[in-house]
């Protein structure tokens, strides 16, 4: 199956990430059940994907079976891939349940609107259906920090592949740059690049209502950096798990000769 569809830039001319999850998803969503629903979403970013051109999305059904439906979907620009990725779709059965629960920042009524660190600029065409805001930061178990923001879709959203989409969008807002923070004030011209992307969503949630975003980074080295982000819903339950890994480049801005 092929459709086709067009990338938001982010805050320079590439396109960002989050609109091609977006496309992934939905490509994948057009083969599941009509009761399932998406329980994890695996991406890699192959190259820099340009706005101004169709995209190619193409979609291939790995595995169906009673309870699971995995889907590949792959987008390709002028004949070349951009990026590829799984989903896998589940027929939910009753079980018993466990969940972590945050310890709840106040109101997000009561929060300034969130601008700086590692978010792309206010402007930027991939926060305009985004409302974020500051939410105190935390310490977390491993003693590392952890940066929160509260986010909402801005628009209505009805369908189960609609929030999951855009649960998705908002999970690429800060996951590259959150590894670099405390590494900003050094030297050098900063390469960066996401390279892949694994998502899991735990319970259906209403991404119109606020949801309160905990982003950190547990690792960076050799170039590498392993971003995390944890979605709650304002009751403080876990409804959707992701991570990422980054390429982080420093080039010295005077070669030695």
């Amino acid at each position: 199956m092929v459709s086709s569809g067009r990338l938001v830039r982010g805050n320079t001319d590439r396109a960002f990430g989050g609109s091609s999850l977006d496309l992934l998803l939905r490509g994948a969503h057009a083969h599941a059940p009509e009761q399932a629903k998406v329980h994890s979403l695996h991406a890699h970013f192959l190259r820099a994907a340009a706005t101004d051109i169709d995209v190619e999305v193409s979609t291939r059904v790995l595995r169906a079976s009673r309870s699971f439906t995995t889907v590949a979907t792959e987008l390709t620009q002028r004949g070349r891939p951009v990026a590829s990725g799984t989903a896998s779709f589940h027929l939910p059965r009753p079980s018993i349940e466990h969940t972590v629960r945050a310890t709840m920042p106040r109101s997000s009524d009561d929060s300034a609107p969130a601008r700086g660190g590692p978010l792309p600029c206010e402007t930027s065409p991939s926060r305009e259906q985004v409302d974020l805001r500051e939410a105190e930061p935390a310490i977390g178990a491993d003693a590392r920090p952890v940066l929160r923001y509260w986010a909402r879709w801005r628009s209505p959203l009805t369908t189960e592949v609609d929030r999951a989409a855009a649960l998705a969008w908002v999970s690429d807002l800060c996951l590259t740059r959150v590894a670099d923070l405390e590494h900003e004030h050094l030297p050098g011209t900063r390469q960066a690049a996401s390279l892949d992307h694994a998502m899991w969503f735990h319970r259906s949630t209403d991404v119109n209502d606020w949801l309160l975003y905990e982003v950190s980074s547990p690792s960076y080295v050799a170039e590498l950096a392993l971003s995390t982000g944890r979605f709650f819903d304002r009751h403080g339950v876990l409804v959707a798990s992701v991570a990422q890994e980054s390429m982080l480049r420093r080039r010295p801005l005077v070669r030695p000769t």
